[in-house]
């Protein structure tokens, strides 16, 4: 609980220095209401899906008022409608942002104080916090402050929702602090970091500016091999974004704030080709980069080695591969362990070792093997004692699917479930729910998200406004399942799937 009141100030703090907008005033205010004015003073007109929208807005008074709630968002009484012209505004308020924290009942932190006659007050607001981007196109966008004597509005002012230009996206759930959910995208010149709750990732969040990259190649955010205290150290909030654009490879170290702490740059000599995998970041910000390289005589994983400082990347260590290893996954746990996952090129066997982080290659075992079907998706659920997975497999002809958990103590299969004939099935996503079990997401050969949870008479259900062209997830909690999705078009975007 001590986390999630610090996250909240954080937020808060972090949204009042972050949201100035345009530099010139533009003052456009609703007719005076009950007493009250509320008046645009910053406010863009082109809002790109993923990046932050600031606003700034006034509220004055014409007598002395009291019972104000002035709370740097999300604040319960302030409201943003975003419609369309001819549609009737619905209203999205900071009450509800609060509570998608998971604090039942929550009405954010309250702070309220006393306006006279003709006093101000300013706030600086980010639309991010109140409202997912629509579909690009032209809206009206207009702001209401619930007062104790009614409503104030301003007059609506049109913006663009613009196409979002994703070029490459990834996210990591950051289970050593068990509370953040990390995700990295990139546009044609910006990279971004956007940190959430894992559980609640509608929650309040942040979106944070990581500079330039080359607008093209694989993005990672790496995972962190640590268990920090119930209020964690610095470090914790300390995260490495590595991308992987021909053979140049590159990062750089954010706090919460912002700043970028390190960088590095390397040009691949020896592993030409190679795919770049999930890094590791341990807890004095030292950093792991695993490639998985297949050269003609046998596949190998090389790890590149960068200190908390930067500068550059040091070849580290060479793990030998099986000859028939396919796709190749890596995950790191709070204790500091390493996993390796292998899936064979026939997609029957996953193969895998967790331990110390090494230059020295593990042995690897069996974990799981199927005759009939092929294995399409794995994660790594735990590695607390042993490592448990979770796969997802489909029959030969992609007509129904099933998911399995397997671990030391756990032997645990739920399907099949049917796979409709007119959906054309691309690839999946799973996770495992405490209070609902296995829950599958699915998309589709036009990138549209559908999500069941198997058992009798399972459904596949559509995740309405999300599209994934580039990756996509789900995340459970004990309030419900979310789906997330990041496409070139619309963006990052959420979607409560499954309420319990």
């Amino acid at each position: 609980m001590r986390n999630t009141a610090f996250f909240a100030i954080l937020i808060c703090w972090i949204s009042s220095c972050t949201a100035g907008g345009e530099t010139g005033a533009v003052h456009q205010g609703g007719k005076m209401a009950n007493g009250f004015q509320l008046a645009w003073v910053d406010v863009g007109s082109s809002w790109i899906p993923s990046q932050p929208f600031p606003m700034r807005l006034r509220l004055t008074s014409s007598d002395r008022a009291e019972g104000i709630q002035l709370l740097e968002g999300p604040n319960p009484a302030l409201g943003f409608a975003l419609y369309r012209e001819g549609e009737i505004p619905a209203w999205h308020a900071g009450a509800e942002a609060t509570a998608m924290a998971g604090i039942e009942g929550s009405q954010g932190m309250l702070a309220n104080g006393t306006l006279g006659p003709g006093e101000s007050w300013e706030t600086s607001e980010d639309l991010n916090l109140y409202w997912l981007p629509p579909a690009p196109g032209r809206y009206l966008l207009s702001a209401r402050y619930l007062t104790p004597g009614g409503a104030a509005e301003t007059v609506a002012r049109p913006i663009e929702v613009a196409p979002a230009g994703l070029a490459a996206s990834d996210s990591a759930l950051q289970k050593a602090s068990e509370v953040l959910l990390a995700q990295a995208w990139g546009n044609a010149s910006q990279l971004w970091l956007r940190l959430a709750s894992g559980g609640f990732p509608l929650a309040p969040r942040w979106i944070l500016p990581a500079g330039k990259w080359p607008g093209k190649g694989t993005i990672r955010v790496a995972q962190q091999a640590f268990s920090p205290l119930a209020d964690p150290p610095l470090p914790s909030y300390r995260f490495w974004l590595v991308w992987l654009n021909g053979n140049r490879l590159a990062g750089c170290l954010l706090d919460h704030q912002g700043k970028s702490l390190a960088r590095f740059e390397q040009t691949l000599r020896s592993v030409k080709g190679a795919e770049l995998l999930t890094p590791v970041q341990m807890e004095n910000a030292e950093l792991f980069v695993p490639l998985a390289h297949r050269p003609a005589k046998g596949s190998e994983l090389v790890w590149f080695r960068v200190t908390d400082s930067g500068g550059r990347a040091e070849e580290w260590g060479r793990w030998r591969l099986p000859q028939e290893a396919g796709r190749v996954m890596t995950a790191a746990s709070p204790s500091g362990s390493v996993a390796l996952v292998c899936l064979d090129s026939a997609q029957h066997t996953v193969s895998g070792s967790f331990g110390p982080l090494q230059p020295e290659a593990p042995a690897l075992r069996v974990l799981s093997h199927f005759d009939q079907g092929k294995i399409l998706f794995t994660t790594v659920l735990d590695m607390r004692q042993e490592m448990t997975l979770l796969l997802v497999r489909a029959s030969e002809n992609l007509r129904s699917v099933s998911i399995h958990q397997r671990g030391a103590d756990t032997d645990l299969d739920a399907g099949p479930v049917a796979i409709p004939a007119e959906l054309k099935p691309k690839d999946f996503s799973a996770t495992w729910v405490h209070r609902a079990g296995a829950v599958l997401v699915m998309r589709d050969e036009s990138d549209r998200l559908w999500v069941t949870s198997p058992g009798a008479g399972a459904q596949w259900k559509p995740v309405e406004g999300l599209r994934a062209s580039y990756n996509f997830g789900v995340a459970g909690s004990l309030t419900g399942i979310v789906v997330w999705g990041a496409d070139a078009v619309l963006g990052l975007r959420f979607q409560r799937a499954i309420m319990f």
